[in-house]
């Protein structure tokens, strides 16, 4: 039976591994790519089951990468997260997300 397939987003060498343990132990398959560009090339090609996203990312910021995912992926899952997350973030992430919270 194929692996739910998760995309990780984040330019850190260190949180790509991090994450991509954890996850890989939790029993997913984890893409992984280190900017927006590089994230949609690779959601052209596969389909995944969740896209996690950091909030720093280079050249646009992982709210507005989860915004242009969510017009091109309308019920794919999607988690912003962050290492500085601000209340005022945070309160844009839930607007994003329609309020829902996990």
């Amino acid at each position: 039976m194929p692996r739910p397939r998760v995309l990780l987003i984040d330019d850190s060498r260190t949180a790509q591994a991090a994450f991509g343990i954890g996850l890989e132990d939790a029993g997913f398959e984890v893409l992984v790519a280190g900017d927006a560009r590089e994230a949609m090339g690779i959601l052209a090609q596969r389909r995944c089951a969740l896209v996690l996203a950091d909030y720093q990312l280079p050249g646009t910021n992982g709210l507005d990468l989860l915004a242009a995912l969510r017009g091109a992926y309308p019920d794919a899952p999607l988690i912003l997260y962050s290492a500085s997350m601000t209340p005022d973030l945070a309160g844009q992430a839930r607007d994003f997300g329609g309020g829902r919270r996990a």
